[in-house]
């Protein structure tokens, strides 16, 4: 079993669809939501989930335009002198996890497709994770579309999402290799 720290609801319903796809046993989680910002929240989250048997915790927070090795390291000094029954892995989404929703355009275009009136979207030139305001980028996308951008939406996104290190995710977004890293070790 994995457990899963996050920011909010949104990260908990995308986060955990995207555990789920790249784990290569399909472990069941135990999620918690902090709520807003990550820091200074979890390590309480984390002294709660010492009571399940857990395999590993992952700490998934947005950078929000801060180096996201600096708040790598923040986290990591958080709990530098605490000792719990599984380890803990840090990734940091570079700016925001709508960052990653945004690095499958096929997937966006047949979400908006099912739920609304289409959308024709451009081929990627970048990495969604350069965008100053993926989520605004996202939003505008499925506002196009005529679909509201909720919980649903994002885990159906990230259902549909290329994982692939050619084309997809992976090759998009430096910050979602870091976390399917995460998942598959240990």
């Amino acid at each position: 079993m994995i457990g899963l720290i996050v920011e909010g609801d949104f990260d908990r319903e995308t986060i955990s669809a995207l555990v789920q796809r790249v784990s290569e046993q399909r472990e069941p989680l135990v999620s918690r939501v902090c709520g807003g910002a990550v820091r200074g929240r979890f390590p309480r989250l984390l002294r709660e989930l010492q009571y399940h048997n857990l395999r590993k915790v992952l700490v998934v927070r947005d950078a929000h335009g801060k180096d996201p090795q600096a708040a790598r390291s923040e986290l990591e000094r958080e709990i530098q002198n605490q000792n719990y029954s599984f380890p803990v892995k840090f990734v940091v989404v570079e700016q925001e996890l709508e960052a990653w929703l945004l690095a499958d355009p096929g997937a966006l275009s047949a979400v908006c497709v099912r739920r609304g009136k289409g959308a024709n979207l451009p081929q990627l030139t970048k990495s969604p994770e350069s965008f100053q305001d993926a989520k605004k980028e996202l939003q505008v996308i499925l506002g196009k579309a005529g679909i509201d951008y909720t919980q649903a939406v994002a885990r159906e996104i990230a259902d549909l999402a290329n994982l692939d290190d050619q084309t997809g995710l992976a090759y998009w977004c430096r910050s979602f290799r870091e976390f399917r890293d995460a998942v598959q070790d240990c």
